[in-house]
């Protein structure tokens, strides 16, 4: 017996395979929608997880630079340690050497500091400490280098400088530290310094350790000779004399 379709029966057949079909190709859009998702999420996952890296690695950095920025600095004046003072005085000094040119260094102390802290306290030393180093960086010319040397000392280099020009940028910061004066309750601070400088021309044969042994010798003369006051070596390790004010 042979059986053929109705054309009902195509119809339904028809609409069952459109049906299937479209079924299968929103499954498949689907399929495919999910996995593109999956991959954005990834991307701005991994994408996430790198800028998170690299904000994470730039603070890093950052600290590290704060931390070694503040290791070359005294963390009461703000001013050069006394240890990076000594590697720019190496580098000033090997650059004088070469060039020829002067070279300065000033060694300062706080006149009876130590009465002040005993009389008023350690915060008000602290406070002249920190007025000096301002009063310090605002004397210098750009290009020197100032540092807190240790306890009230102060040092400074004057790159391409002589004696006498390292002579009146002392009398300079001489007069400025004179004439400030700190409030401690109802009375005034007043401050005075002593100054040692020594020097070295182009092509001396002067090393480190001999330009800071002669500003410390020219240092403890004007201190002896009654302080407030400079006192300045000559070429031959020999001091000069004392300038009184």
């Amino acid at each position: 017996m042979c059986f053929t379709e109705t054309p009902s029966s195509i119809f339904l057949n028809n609409v069952f395979i459109f049906f299937f079909f479209n079924i299968g190709a929103m499954f498949a859009c689907y399929s495919i929608e999910l996995f593109q998702r999956k991959e954005f999420l990834q991307k701005i996952t991994i994408q996430d997880q790198s800028d998170r890296l690299y904000q994470a690695l730039c603070e890093v950095d950052l600290q590290r630079e704060k931390a070694e920025k503040l290791s070359l600095l005294d963390p009461l004046t703000g001013l050069a340690n006394r240890r990076h003072f000594f590697s720019v005085l190496q580098v000033e000094l090997g650059k004088s050497v070469r060039t020829q040119t002067p070279l300065s260094l000033m060694l300062i102390d706080i006149d009876y500091f130590k009465e002040v802290n005993d009389r008023f306290g350690h915060v008000a030393g602290d406070k002249v400490l920190a007025l000096v180093a301002v009063i310090l960086q605002d004397s210098v010319r750009p290009g020197d280098a100032a540092c807190r040397y240790g306890g009230e000392e102060f040092a400074v280099l004057l790159p391409d400088s002589d004696r006498n020009v390292a002579e009146k940028v002392a009398l300079r910061l001489m007069e400025k530290i004179r004439c400030a004066r700190i409030p401690v309750g109802s009375e005034q601070i007043a401050l005075s310094i002593s100054v040692g400088i020594a020097a070295l021309t182009g092509g001396s044969s002067k090393t480190m350790e001999d330009l800071v042994r002669q500003a410390d010798e020219a240092l403890y003369a004007a201190k002896n000779s009654g302080r407030n006051q400079v006192c300045l070596a000559d070429e031959d390790y020999h001091l000069a004399g004392a300038m009184c004010d």
